[in-house]
C-alpha cells in the first residue's frame, strides 16, 4: 500500500516535470504567462518591482500555487520595499496574495501582518497595495499595535510615501503614555468616527466625535484631536484638539473640567504632561461637595508640575473671569489676564492627567489702564442663594498672595493693587454697616497669619478714603498722599489709620446729603438748626486715628491732625480755626488744639496757646495768651459796654471760656479795647444776651467825643466790678470805684451811668456811698452824686453833704448844685 502511494506521487511529479519542460521554450527563458520581474528559487517565487535600476518592492512567496489570467496566486508571503540605500522600510506578511504585474498591484489574504517603519504594527484580513501609488487598502477591520498605539479601525489605507494612514471608521486606540505617563495598564482608550495617522510627523488625527478615556482619571472630547508621538514612537508627547472641546477629570472628591473651541496638551522632556491651553470661549470648573471654582476667558493656559502631576500655573487671557464658591463665600476676579501660581501638592501625583490637588499661591489680575482688573468679594444667602457683596476691588493689576492654616485651609495672605485702585467694601459683621470707598494709586494689604481677615496695610499716589451712609444721611471723606491702617485681629474691622502728606478730611451731615453732591463739601446727615445740616473741611500734614469696637461695632475713639493744620466749615456761618495740632478724644467728646491756635467765624477771631472745645456742651476754652476780636455782630449783640453794630471788639487774656448759649468769660489780666473805650479786669463776662460783667481790678476808660462844638474828653472809671445791661445801656460799678475826667475826679462805694452808644460817652451818672467829688479845686462830700458829663451840671445830696472851697472854706447842705465852668454852688436846705 504504501510502495503505492509512493509510486503515484512520483509519477505525479515527473507528469508535472515534463509539462513544464515541454512548455518551455528553447531558449530557456520564463514562461510568458510569468512576468520578468517574477523569478523561482529553490526556497520559492520572488517578485522584485524596480523604478528604474532601483528596487522598491520584493515579494517573497512559499510558492505560485497557480497562475490565472495573467494574475500570480501565491502563499506563504513575506514582502517589503526599500529605502533609496537600500535598506529595508516595511513589510508584509500574509497567508496569501494575488499579483497583478500589468496592473501592479498586490492583493493579500489571510491573517496579513504590516511592519511599517519606526515599529507599528497593521493586523487584518485583507490588503490590496498598489505598487505604482505606493498605497494600500485595507478594507475591513485593522488592528494596529506599538510602543505607545493599539487599537482597530475600518477601511484603513496606507500611503507609503506620505507615510500616513487613512482610518476610515470606527477608530477605537489605546495611547499608552498618554497624557502624563500612563503605564499600559492604565493606557488612554481613543475612539472616533475616523483619523489618520501621520508616521512622517509622528501624529496620530482622530475626527468625528472623538472622546478619549483615561478611566478612572477623566476624559477628552471634541469633533478633532491631534496626538503628537515623540520621534521613537514610544509615547505620547502632545496633544492637540478642536470644535467643542471638553476635558473631564473626576476623583474621590472633585469633579474638574476645561472646555473651549480648540485644546492643546504637551509634554515636557520627562513625558509628563505640563501644559493645557484652551481657546475659543475657554472654561474651567472645579467643583465639590463644598467648594467649586470657575475660570472663563478667551484663552486659558494650565502649567503642571512636573513632579506631582498638579497645577503651577493657570493663566486666562482676554475677558478673564475666575469665580471661587467656599461655602457662603464668595470671590470673583475679571480682567484681561488673570494668572494664578500654585504650590506642590501633597503626597505623590502623577495619574490624575495633570490636573491634581495643588495649593493656591498668588493670583494676579491686570486690566487696561484705568482700571480694567476686578476682585469682587460676596457673601452668599443660604436661603434663596442672593449674593451681598463686601468688598469690590478695581486697579490696572491686582495682585493676591495665599497661605495655608494649621487647619489646612487656604486664606488670603497678602494683596496688593496698582494704579486706578479703586477699593469699595463694608466693614464686616456690622449690621447696616455704611459703604466706604477708597481710591489710590497703589494698594497692599497684608492679612494676619492663620486668620481669613486683614491684618495692617497702606495705599499711597493721592490716596482717599471715603464713607457714606445714605440712611443717616452721613458723608466723610480723607485724602492724602499715603495712607497706614491696621485691622482689629479676626474681625477685619478698622483699627488704626496713619496718613501723611497734605492730609485733607471733609465731613458731611444733614438733610442736604442727597442733594448736595460728596465734592461740594456741603452735604451732611442728620438735622442741624433749620434743616441746615453741617459740614467742615480740614487739612494738615499728618493724620492719626485710633478706633474701638462697641458692640461689635467699630467707632473713633481718639484721632489728631498735625503740622500745619486748618479747620473750615462747609455748611451755614463761615468758621475757620488753624494750629500746629488738633486732637479729639471720643470717650470726653473733646477737640484740643496746640501750637498757636486761632478760630474765626463772621462774629471775630480768638487765638492762644491751647483750645479746648466740648463737643456735646457745645463750649470752647482758650488759654494762654488769648487775643479775641469780636465782630460787628456779637458787638452789636452787647458783647462789649456801648459798642455799636459796626464796632470790633479786642479782648486779650489768660483764659477764655464761651458756652453754647454765646456766653464769653475772659479770666486773667483781661484788656478788652473797642472804638472809644478800653477795660482791664481780672475776669469779663459777654452774654450774649447783652449783659457785660466785669470783676477784679476794673478799669474801664471812655474816651468822649465832644462834636463840632465841644473838645474831646477822657473818663476812666476804676472799680472792683462792672455791670452792663445793654437794655437801656446801664452801667454799674461797685467796689471803691473811682471816676476821674478831665471835669471831675468822683470817689464812691457804687456808680451808675448810662453808656451812650451813639455819643461813645458816660451820662446819667449816679454815684452812691461814701461820696467825694473834686472839680474846679473844690472837694464835696455826700450819700449821692449826679453828673452828667454833657452839661457839665452835677449834685452832691448828703445829711449834710459837705463842700470845701479854698477860697470860701467849708459848707453844708442837704445838697450841693453845681455846673461846671460857671464857678459857682448853690446849696439847698
Amino acid at each position: 500500500m504504501l510502495v503505492g502511494v509512493i509510486a503515484l506521487v512520483a509519477v505525479a511529479v515527473a507528469a508535472n516535470y515534463i509539462l513544464v519542460a515541454l512548455r518551455r521554450p528553447a531558449s530557456g527563458g520564463v514562461p510568458p504567462m510569468i512576468s520578468s520581474e517574477l523569478r523561482r528559487s529553490a526556497e520559492g517565487v520572488e517578485i522584485l518591482v524596480k523604478n528604474g535600476d532601483v528596487l522598491r518592492f520584493t515579494v517573497r512567496a512559499r510558492r505560485l500555487r497557480e497562475t490565472v489570467r495573467d494574475t500570480n496566486h501565491l502563499e506563504g508571503i513575506d514582502a517589503s520595499d526599500f529605502n533609496r540605500d537600500g535598506s529595508v522600510r516595511n513589510s508584509i506578511h500574509s497567508e496569501q496574495a494575488v499579483y497583478d504585474p500589468g496592473r501592479k498591484v498586490i492583493d493579500f489574504s489571510g491573517d496579513v501582518l504590516m511592519s511599517l517603519d519606526g515599529g507599528i504594527e497593521l493586523r487584518a484580513e485583507a490588503l490590496h497595495y498598489d505598487l505604482g501609488a505606493e498605497t494600500g487598502d485595507i478594507p475591513g477591520e485593522m488592528r494596529l499595535a506599538s510602543r505607545s498605539v493599539s487599537g482597530h479601525a475600518r477601511d484603513v489605507r496606507f500611503f507609503r510615501n506620505e507615510e500616513r494612514l487613512e482610518l476610515g471608521g470606527g477608530v477605537d486606540f489605546s495611547l499608552a503614555g498618554a497624557l502624563g505617563g500612563a503605564p499600559p495598564a492604565d493606557a488612554v482608550r481613543a475612539r472616533a468616527a475616523r483619523g489618520v495617522f501621520s508616521l512622517a510627523e509622528n501624529r496620530i488625527r482622530f475626527e468625528g466625535g472623538v472622546r478619549i478615556d483615561a478611566a478612572p482619571r477623566g476624559a477628552l472630547s471634541g469633533e478633532e484631536v491631534s496626538v503628537g508621538l515623540s520621534p521613537a514612537r514610544d509615547r505620547v508627547t502632545s496633544m492637540a484638539a478642536r470644535g467643542a472641546v471638553s476635558y473631564e477629570m473626576q476623583d474621590q472628591a472633585e469633579r474638574r473640567s476645561l472646555g473651549g473651541e480648540r485644546m492643546e496638551f504637551s509634554t515636557g522632556a520627562t513625558g509628563r504632561l505640563d501644559k493645557i491651553a484652551a481657546e475659543g470661549g475657554a472654561r474651567l470648573q472645579v467643583a465639590s461637595a463644598a467648594k467649586g471654582q470657575s475660570l472663563s476667558a478667551g484663552r486659558i493656559e494650565v502649567l503642571l508640575d512636573d513632579g506631582t502631576g498638579g497645577i503651577s500655573e493657570l493663566r486666562g487671557e482676554d475677558a478673564a473671569r475666575l469665580q471661587s464658591r467656599d461655602g457662603g463665600r464668595e470671590v470673583v476676579a475679571a480682567g484681561d489676564l488673570i494668572q494664578a501660581s500654585f504650590a506642590a501638592a501633597s503626597g505623590k501625583g502623577g495619574g490624575d492627567g495633570g490636573m491634581g490637588r495643588a495649593t493656591l499661591r498668588d493670583v494676579r489680575i491686570e486690566g487696561k489702564a484705568g482700571g480694567g482688573a476686578r476682585l469682587t468679594q460676596s457673601q452668599v444667602e443660604a436661603g434663596d442663594g442672593a449674593t451681598q457683596t463686601e468688598g469690590e476691588l478695581e486697579a490696572d493689576a491686582i495682585q493676591a498672595s495665599f497661605r495655608v492654616g494649621s487647619a489646612g485651609a487656604t486664606g488670603v495672605g497678602g494683596l496688593a493693587a496698582n494704579g486706578a485702585v479703586r477699593w469699595r467694601f463694608a466693614m464686616p459683621k456690622a449690621a447696616a454697616s455704611p459703604i466706604r470707598r477708597l481710591t489710590a494709586g497703589r494698594l497692599e494689604i497684608r492679612y494676619a497669619p492663620d486668620a481669613d481677615a486683614p491684618e495692617s496695610g497702606e495705599a499711597s499716589g493721592r490716596v482717599t478714603l471715603e464713607e457714606s451712609d445714605d440712611a443717616a444721611r452721613l458723608t466723610r471723606r480723607l485724602s492724602a498722599e499715603r495712607l497706614r491702617f491696621r485691622f482689629f485681629p479676626g474681625s477685619g474691622q478698622l483699627r488704626s489709620l496713619d496718613a501723611d502728606q497734605d492730609v485733607r478730611v471733609a465731613y458731611a451731615r444733614g438733610a442736604s446729603t442727597a442733594e448736595k453732591g460728596v465734592a461740594s463739601g456741603k452735604n451732611a446727615g442728620g438735622a442741624a438748626k433749620g434743616g441746615e445740616g453741617e459740614g467742615y473741611e480740614t487739612s494738615s500734614d499728618r493724620l492719626e486715628a485710633l478706633f474701638e469696637l462697641r458692640d461689635g461695632a467699630v467707632a473713633l475713639g481718639k484721632a489728631a491732625q498735625w503740622g500745619r493744620f486748618h479747620f473750615r466749615s462747609t455748611v451755614g456761618a463761615a468758621r475757620e480755626v488753624v494750629a500746629e495740632r488738633c486732637e479729639y478724644a471720643a470717650a470726653g467728646r473733646k477737640l484740643v488744639l496746640t501750637g498757636t491756635p486761632e478760630a474765626s467765624d463772621a462774629d471775630g477771631s480768638v487765638k492762644g496757646e491751647r483750645m479746648e472745645y466740648d463737643l456735646g456742651a457745645r463750649s470752647l476754652r482758650v488759654r494762654g495768651g488769648v487775643r479775641a476780636v469780636l465782630g460787628a455782630r456779637a458787638a452789636g449783640e452787647g458783647a462789649f459796654p456801648g459798642a455799636d453794630g459796626g464796632t470790633p471788639v479786642v479782648v486779650t487774656a489768660q483764659e477764655l471760656r464761651r458756652q453754647a448759649s454765646g456766653r464769653f468769660q475772659f479770666t486773667g489780666g483781661v484788656r478788652a479795647m473797642a472804638e472809644g473805650q478800653q477795660l482791664s479786669a481780672q475776669e469779663l463776662l459777654l452774654d450774649g444776651g447783652g449783659r457785660v460783667e466785669a470783676r477784679g481790678g476794673v478799669s474801664h476808660r471812655i474816651v468822649r467825643s465832644g462834636g463840632a462844638q465841644a473838645q474831646a474828653s477822657e473818663a476812666l472809671v476804676v472799680s472792683e466790678a462792672l455791670d452792663y445791661r445793654r437794655e437801656g445801656g446801664g452801667v454799674r460799678y461797685f467796689g471803691g470805684v473811682s471816676l476821674r475826667s478831665r471835669e471831675l475826679a468822683l470817689d464812691a462805694d457804687v456808680l451808675d451811668g448810662v453808656l451812650d452808644e451813639g455819643a461813645k460817652s458816660l451820662r446819667n451818672v449816679r454815684a452812691s456811698g461814701g461820696v467825694v467829688a473834686r472839680f474846679d479845686g473844690r472837694v464835696a462830700r455826700g450819700d449821692v452824686a449826679e453828673w452828667e458829663p454833657a452839661t457839665g451840671k452835677g449834685s452832691v445830696t448828703g445829711a449834710p453833704a459837705e463842700i470845701d472851697d479854698p477860697a470860701r472854706g467849708k459848707s453844708f447842705a442837704r445838697r450841693l448844685v453845681y455846673v461846671q465852668g460857671e464857678g459857682r454852688i448853690t446849696l439847698e436846705p
